[in-house]
């Protein structure tokens, strides 16, 4: 797998042709894949919206055992929208397996009367991820096709030169997806606006994580951006011309806006987990329960907690810093 893109955060060139893939189909009311075939047509997306998206499921059973009702009599353009929609959503996820990925969609055709076959572009792309989908493209798997349902509603309803417009770029891109009101499903609008741009929209799809960075790197901003996105995408284009890292979940740059990898899911330095080991020690359980003990807001130095640790201002500064405390 390879990037065809310099600088931070580059998509694979694999995710890259998958994303063109999906906007030519979708200006032409044509098929991923099976090009040459109209898919993405108004009829098949409303048939989804009867189907699926109007007849949920919440009952006890697997997501897959209810999918199987639903879908049940759609007809093969309807499945294969389906499995097309289903496919844009888990393209980009480094959590899911390219087996796991494949069997997913391929379920799904298998159900037509005429299945339709994965082309090599998508095959090739099966083994390329760009982010971990995390909790959100598991369980709230339903809700995120509800909301690529009403996708495909929105852009098949335009006609050909409405959609050449809404996927001309990004920021109209951006306009036609918030006509969508529901599902909100945020993570699952990142994650497909990637997909189709790549280059101007961030594969950080978690939003405290879009928070962290976008308040770590405040400074690279200067007043004209006009929605976090567009912000991301300023931090992440001066980052790139500083040449200050390859990927927002590695350090560098990941050192700026999680240095203690609270929130990343990134892994600890040796150093920093040499630090908190030492607190297994019995020397660092006294300051640690000293630190607890006092009242939140009754000390305002480290000499305070110091003399009640037995250690020097400069370890509690130290330490304070490597281990949470509820009183601090």
């Amino acid at each position: 797998m390879s990037d065809v893109a310099a600088g931070v955060d580059p998509a694979a060139e694999e995710l890259r042709a998958v994303g063109q893939e999906y906007r030519r189909a979708m200006r032409e009311g044509d098929s991923v894949f099976t090009p040459g075939r109209a898919i993405w047509t108004t009829a098949n997306a409303d048939e989804l919206v009867t189907a699926f998206v109007d007849r949920p499921d919440v009952g006890g059973r697997s997501f897959s055992e209810k999918l199987a009702d639903q879908l049940a009599g759609a007809s093969d353009g309807a499945l294969q929208l389906f499995a097309e929609l289903w496919f844009a959503s888990l393209a980009p996820l480094h959590d899911y397996a390219p087996n796991t990925k494949r069997k997913l969609i391929t379920d799904i055709l298998n159900r037509m009367q005429t299945p339709a076959a994965l082309p090599e572009i998508v095959t090739t792309a099966l083994s390329a991820h760009a982010f971990n989908g995390g909790v959100a493209f598991k369980t709230r798997r339903p809700f995120q096709l509800a909301l690529l349902v009403r996708v495909a509603v929105a852009v098949t309803a335009l006609d050909r030169p409405e959609r050449e417009v809404a996927l001309s770029e990004p920021r109209r891109w951006k306009a036609l997806l918030d006509t969508v009101l529901e599902p909100k499903e945020p993570a699952q609008r990142k994650a497909l606006s990637w997909l189709l741009f790549p280059d101007y929209f961030l594969s950080v799809v978690s939003t405290p994580h879009r928070a962290a960075i976008r308040t770590a790197y405040a400074d690279l901003l200067d007043g004209t951006e006009v929605d976090e996105d567009d912000e991301l995408f300023r931090i992440r284009e001066e980052l790139s011309r500083r040449n200050a890292g390859h990927s927002f979940y590695a350090a560098p740059i990941v050192d700026r806006w999680d240095p203690e990898r609270r929130i990343s899911g990134v892994s600890i330095s040796p150093g920093q987990v040499a630090a908190r080991k030492e607190y297994k020690t019995r020397g660092y359980a006294i300051a640690s329960a000293a630190i607890d003990l006092v009242p939140e807001g009754a000390w305002s130095t480290y000499t305070d907690i110091a003399d009640l640790a037995g250690l020097i201002p400069g370890q509690v500064g130290q330490y304070l810093g490597d281990v949470e405390h509820l009183a601090g």
